[in-house]
């Protein structure tokens, strides 16, 4: 009878998780762009996650993502909770708590500091009560309805082929992109912690198509999609500021023929107290929860936006 072996994610081992992978996403992934993903080195680690083989195949894997914050003015070392994912025939083998273990203890091992995420409603139950992690707050969303000729029911009431309209999304977008090497986000502040967003943040998260934009002199972290502009994060200004930034934010919107601008932040967070005055709060919340391997983490002062999700 095969057992299962588990293996520390490496160059030679990346390319067997590609069928995993599309059976738990439904889509395929490129090898290049798995490999760029977890091209972590920069922070001083690289293909951080741990992979679980039987026979041959993998049929597990728990990956997790660095990162920097800054805390008391030095840079501390945290990472997110990635990608997660387990073959259906393998279930029940208790393969996602004895890879995550693996991998938290690699990490502390190696001087991370924290471990957060923002897990699904059906796996963050698992989280809280096999991982010991704890549930800090919530991410809310909030929507600005733009009036605009909506490209995506264009492309549905005349059959239109969408590559049309991102082709020229994406040259508008290009036209007003900048190449930023380092912003604070809004969220940044004394009393509360948020990523990082220097040069090696913003070179590592080009694997994903998404633009930066300058803004009456701010940058604007945006991505486009067929209902939403999605909006990363906004660097640090003035309440005054935002809303001019909003206002062009919309202007662009009806340009792209995007019917929505679309802000995701923690809850008591700068960003969303600008958004919330006047953009419509929708339903949905997503948790965040974390684990602190360093125990004088103080992880309630912890903020993030759309940008640090590993999928923007």
């Amino acid at each position: 009878m095969s057992e299962y072996r588990i293996e520390k994610l490496n160059n030679d081992n990346i390319e067997c998780l590609l069928p995993l992978y599309e059976k738990a996403f439904g889509k395929p992934i490129l090898l290049t762009e798995l490999i760029a993903k977890f091209n972590t080195r920069k922070w001083g680690l690289n293909n951080l996650g741990f992979i679980s083989i039987y026979e041959g195949e993998a049929v597990g894997f728990y990956g997790v993502f660095p990162c920097e914050v800054e805390i008391d003015g030095k840079k501390v070392l945290i990472a997110q909770s990635g990608d997660t994912m387990v073959d259906p025939d393998h279930r029940r083998q208790k393969l996602f708590v004895t890879l995550a273990k693996r991998t938290f203890e690699f990490c502390k091992n190696n001087g991370v500091a924290l471990i957060y995420g923002f897990p699904n409603q059906f796996s963050f139950p698992s989280f809280i009560k096999k991982l010991d992690w704890i549930h800090i707050h919530n991410i809310v969303v909030h929507s600005f309805k733009v009036k605009c000729f909506p490209f995506l029911a264009i492309e549905r009431l005349l059959k239109v082929p969408k590559s049309i309209f991102s082709k020229y999304q994406n040259w508008v977008l290009s036209k007003k992109c900048v190449q930023p090497f380092y912003y604070q986000s809004l969220n940044h502040s004394e009393n509360d912690i948020s990523v990082i967003k220097d040069s090696k943040f913003i070179t590592y998260k080009s694997y994903f198509k998404k633009y930066f934009l300058s803004i009456n002199k701010k940058v604007i972290w945006v991505k486009p999609t067929g209902m939403y502009l999605l909006i990363g994060d906004v660097e640090k200004c003035k309440k005054e500021e935002f809303d001019l930034i909003l206002q062009k934010l919309k202007r662009l919107c009806f340009i792209l023929g995007i019917p929505h601008l679309r802000f995701q932040c923690s809850e008591n967070s700068v960003l969303n107290s600008f958004v919330k005055e006047n953009g419509v709060k929708l339903d949905i919340e997503y948790p965040v929860g974390c684990l602190a391997l360093n125990p004088d983490i103080e992880v309630e002062k912890f903020k993030f936006t759309l940008a640090d999700y590993d999928t923007f």
